[in-house]
C-alpha cells in the first residue's frame, strides 16, 4: 500500500526539517567534512549547534513569485507521475483535484499554504545574523547562481576557509549543467512569476507587510513592489531570485 522509493510517500515532506544532534556528531567525525542541504529556519539553538560542530552555513533565497510558479510546476509534475494518486496528500498536503484547477486557483492555494514559510525562513536567518549569532554566506539565485560562478565560488571558499578547496573546481560544479536541469522537477527561470495576477501579487505583499518590522523583505518581492508601488521598500539594485530544487534552503558545509 505504501509502496517503495521516496520517503515523501510516507509523509517525509509534511514534517519540519531540523538538524539531528546524532547525525551532526556522526558526520563530524568522518575526518574529511561534509555538505548537507536542509530546508530549515534559523533559531538560537541552531546557531549554537553550528558553532559547536563547526558548520559554515550558506543560505540561498529566491523571489517569492518565481518560487510560487516553480512550486506549481513541481507539484503538477510529480502528481502526473504518481501511480497511486490517493497518497498524494502525504507528499504535498494539497487538495486531490489540485492538478485540474485553474492556474490562478492553484497559485492562490500555494500562497495560503506556503508563502509564510519562505518569509519566516528569510526573517529567521536575518534576525539571527543581526544578533551576531551566525554569519552565513547569502546566495541570491538570479545574481549569484545565474551570474559569475567564479565570484560565488570565491565567496564560498573564503567562508569555509579550507585550504584544500579549489575555486575553479567549485565554480565548475556550480554551473547549471544540462544534467542538473534534467534532474530537477522545477526549472530555474528568473522572472517567471512576473506575470501573476495583480490580486495574487497583492495577497503576497500583504503577508510580507506583517513582517516589515523584522526585516527588509524587498529582495524576496522586488519586481512586484516596483509594479504595484505599494508599501514595501525596494532595495537598490538586487536582482532578486535564488535557487535550488525547493527554493528555500540552508546548506551547511
Amino acid at each position: 500500500r505504501w509502496g517503495t522509493g521516496s520517503g515523501s510517500r510516507v509523509g517525509k515532506n509534511r514534517r519540519k526539517q531540523e538538524t539531528d544532534e546524532l547525525a551532526l556528531i556522526r558526520n563530524g567525525m568522518n575526518g574529511c567534512g561534509y555538505v548537507a542541504q536542509h530546508h530549515v529556519r534559523c533559531t538560537p539553538y541552531l546557531c549554537a549547534q553550528m558553532q559547536l560542530y563547526n558548520i559554515r552555513p550558506l543560505v540561498t533565497y529566491r523571489n517569492i513569485f518565481d518560487t510560487l510558479v516553480s512550486l506549481d510546476d513541481m507539484f503538477i509534475s510529480w502528481r502526473s507521475n504518481i501511480q497511486d494518486p490517493d497518497m498524494n496528500y502525504f507528499d504535498d498536503g494539497l487538495p486531490g483535484n489540485y492538478s485540474s484547477l485553474d492556474r490562478d486557483d492553484r497559485i492562490e492555494i500555494l500562497i495560503n499554504h506556503h508563502v509564510s514559510w519562505p518569509i519566516q525562513f528569510y526573517v529567521s536567518w536575518k534576525t539571527c545574523e543581526a544578533t551576531g549569532s551566525v554569519s552565513p554566506v547569502w546566495i541570491f539565485y538570479g545574481r549569484d547562481f545565474k551570474g559569475d560562478t567564479t565570484v560565488l565560488a570565491q565567496r564560498i571558499v573564503e567562508h569555509i576557509g579550507h585550504e584544500g578547496m579549489s575555486v575553479e573546481l567549485l565554480a565548475e560544479a556550480l554551473e547549471d549543467s544540462d544534467a542538473a536541469k534534467s534532474a530537477r522537477l522545477n526549472v530555474g527561470i528568473v522572472g517567471r512569476g512576473a506575470d501573476l495576477a495583480p490580486r495574487l501579487r497583492d495577497k503576497v505583499l500583504s503577508i510580507c507587510r506583517r513582517y516589515e518590522a523584522e526585516a527588509d523583505l524587498s529582495p524576496l518581492i522586488e519586481y512586484a513592489v516596483h509594479r504595484a508601488g505599494k508599501g514595501l521598500k525596494a532595495s537598490g539594485g538586487a536582482n532578486v531570485f535564488p535557487v535550488t530544487s525547493l527554493p528555500w534552503q540552508a546548506a551547511t558545509v
